[in-house]
């Protein structure tokens, strides 16, 4: 982990190196205020003109916009952040925890807990599209187990997609940004956290049994217009069984 020498970005102190994520640079900073947060960012010698065509950045200003609208108790909240500035980079809260990808390195989740995190993971997506985001390029490293509880941590374009490239096999198979899309993306990272596989085949269920099963049978449909929408999946998931989400 390296360390800065006080050095800013947004106003915001850089404390360390926390490691990289494609081109991404990600780092533990500190407000004004003395608040822990996390700035992704390029390295120092890249500017927005060498990160985005100039043609996407009204865009991704209003995708930066619609991220720092989402309230989920189960997302971290993006707090700021410029894709014009000479070093582009984004603010969010700071969580700590352990990824699920790591989680899963010591096996397969089951049970109350598997049902509590399919549940969890499901609000927090609908959040995030009815904030207006439509892509969150989720995946199990985008997902903080900690002693606060489970969080989203990196989701939509202006956070992750310019910075480091979605993993394909979390991306619905019609590529298109929809609500279908993010209920694959559910589907897919449910059945991941069931069988322990980081990249499960889509039709790879065996791990999951009962209603969760079908659930996410229809979530990783090959047809979009087959799958439930968010809001479906989450009444589907309300009163799971209360449990630690840990495998």
């Amino acid at each position: 982990m390296g360390t800065p020498s006080e050095e800013q970005i947004g106003g915001n102190t850089l404390i360390a190196e926390l490691g990289q994520d494609g081109d991404a640079v990600i780092y533990l900073a500190r407000t004004p205020a003395g608040r822990q947060v996390v700035v992704r960012t390029f390295a120092a010698d890249t500017s927005a003109e060498a990160a985005f065509d100039a043609a996407a950045l009204p865009g991704l200003e209003r995708d930066l916009a619609a991220s720092r609208r989402v309230g989920s108790p189960f997302v971290a909240g993006v707090l700021g952040g410029d894709v014009r500035a000479a070093r582009p980079y984004v603010v969010r809260a700071h969580v700590e925890g352990e990824t699920l990808g790591q989680a899963l390195e010591r096996g397969p989740f089951a049970g109350p807990g598997l049902w509590r995190m399919a549940g969890e993971i499901a609000a927090g997506l609908h959040a995030i599209y009815q904030a207006g985001v439509r892509r969150s390029g989720l995946t199990p490293d985008g997902v903080i187990l900690g002693p606060e509880g489970l969080r989203i941590t990196d989701f939509g374009p202006a956070v992750t997609a310019p910075l480091a490239a979605p993993r394909p096999e979390y991306i619905a198979p019609e590529q298109e940004p929809s609500q279908a899309a993010e209920v694959y993306t559910w589907g897919r990272i449910v059945a991941c956290a069931a069988s322990g596989n980081p990249s499960p085949a889509a039709e790879d269920l065996d791990a999951l049994d009962g209603p969760l099963r079908g659930l996410v049978s229809a979530a990783v449909d090959a047809n979009p217009a087959a799958r439930p929408g968010l809001d479906e999946v989450v009444a589907a998931l309300r009163g799971a069984p209360m449990a630690p989400p840990h495998a």
